[in-house]
Formats: C-alpha cells, structure tokens, sequence
C-alpha cells in the first residue's frame, strides 16, 4: 500500500510544470510504470516495477467514466470556478479522454474551441496534464486529436467495418456513435495509448486512421516468414499531415 501510494504521488509530481512538458512526463510513467525497492522480511531488498495500465491483459484494468466531470478552474477570480467537460473517460482511475458533445444544430468547431480553451493555464490544465485523447462531437460528425493539438488537426476517423448492432438498437448509429466505439472500444484504446500516440519534438500527437491501419497491416506482414525464414517488405505510400 506504501507503495502505490508513493506510485501515484510520483504521477502527480509534474503538475506545477508546463501542459505539454508534464503530460509528456505523465505520459512516459503511464506507459513505463515506475520502479521501486523493497524491503524484504529476511533484511534483503528487492527492486520491481508498478504499472498503472497493464497494456497487454484488458481484462485486468478497470474502465469508468463520467458525464459533467467538475474540475476546479485555476484562475479564482472570475465568477466561474469550475469546468464541466461533457464525458471524462478513467483508467485504473487515471483520467485520459474527454469528450464534449454538442447538439446536431451546433457546429463541432465550437466544441473544439472549448477543448482548447479547457487547456489553457488559467482553465482546468492540470486535467490536461493526463489526458491522451480528446474528442469533440454532434450526431451528424465527430473529430479527434490529443492535448496541445490546434483545431486544425482535429481529424475524423474513417473506418468500414464498424458494426454497433449489439449495442445500439433502436436507432441508427451516428457518426458519433461509430468514432467513440472505434477509439475507446478498450482493446483499441489500449492499443492506441501504448503504441500510436508519440511526443515529436514537444509535440504531442496521435495516428490517424489510414496510418493505423496501415501499420496493423504491416504488422501482420512482417510477422509472416516465407518457406526460407525471411520476413516479407514493401512500402507504405500515404500523403503527409
């Protein structure tokens, strides 16, 4: 117990820092875990790991999320003291998605404002410093990026084979229904917080749907071995963004 408690005291410890510079922090320690020494009964000390997400076991994470998610604001001297994001999505009770919904009759980009808005120093940042995925929607169009990313670069997901029969039935799902299930579905949100969201130059960013396809592909072909034991190769040809 000592030392989960220092493990999310050692999470915690980026958050007078700049968005960016601690949520990459963040993002490293949830993706490595952290390393500790124990003290052993017989005087002996023994070092491991403590993971907050176990990446390669779904089952063994727990998911929840909630709707109005209030968040102390940093700036004190305005009337408004809080934040609301719509949704706020948790695991293991970390948080790393928000999502802001609009009715169909407003535009998403009025959503993206206020996600950029929410990060800014005087608003609700030390959120931020956790978040991976942000998502802002309406029934008729839904786009993603991550933190830090300017509204230009909210980008919608495009994707074929996305059956929600079993779960939505008495209507037809939208556009937003199809975006949150393939990015939070959590075998791929896990997928997308180990491997497809990077820190380039201080720049945080997340896959777009052709690069993920793309690499799944590439994947399963590299994992193949011809009658001689060698791997297949090839191209990845796509425009740049």
């Amino acid at each position: 117990q000592k030392n989960i408690l220092k493990a999310i005291n050692d999470l915690d410890e980026n958050l007078n820092e700049g968005l960016l510079r601690a949520n990459q922090k963040i993002s490293d320690k949830l993706l490595l875990g952290n390393s500790y020494e124990e003290n052993l009964e017989d005087g002996t000390k023994k070092s491991f790991s403590l993971h907050y997400i176990d990446y390669k076991n779904p089952k063994n994470n727990l998911f929840h999320f909630s709707d109005e998610f209030v968040v102390d604001r940093i700036n004190k001297q305005e009337k408004v003291k809080t934040r609301r994001p719509d949704i706020v999505l948790f695991i293991n009770g970390i948080p790393f998605g928000v999502i802001e919904l609009k009715k169909s009759t407003v535009s998403i980009d009025e959503g993206i404002s206020q996600m950029l808005r929410n990060q800014s120093k005087d608003e609700i940042p030390n959120l931020f410093k956790y978040i991976q995925i942000t998502l802002v929607g309406n029934n008729q169009s839904a786009k993603y990026a991550t933190v830090g990313a300017p509204k230009k670069f909210y980008a919608l997901w495009r994707e074929k084979e996305i059956d929600l029969s079993r779960l939505i039935k008495h209507r037809t799902p939208s556009s937003l229904d199809k975006t949150i299930y393939a990015l939070f579905e959590k075998n791929r949100v896990l997928e997308f917080l180990s491997s497809f969201i990077i820190f380039d130059n201080k720049i945080k960013k997340i896959a777009r749907h052709q690069q993920y396809f793309a690499m799944k592909e590439n994947i399963k072909k590299i994992d193949k071995l011809d009658s001689t034991g060698r791997r297949g190769g090839g191209l990845i040809w796509h425009t740049q963004g």
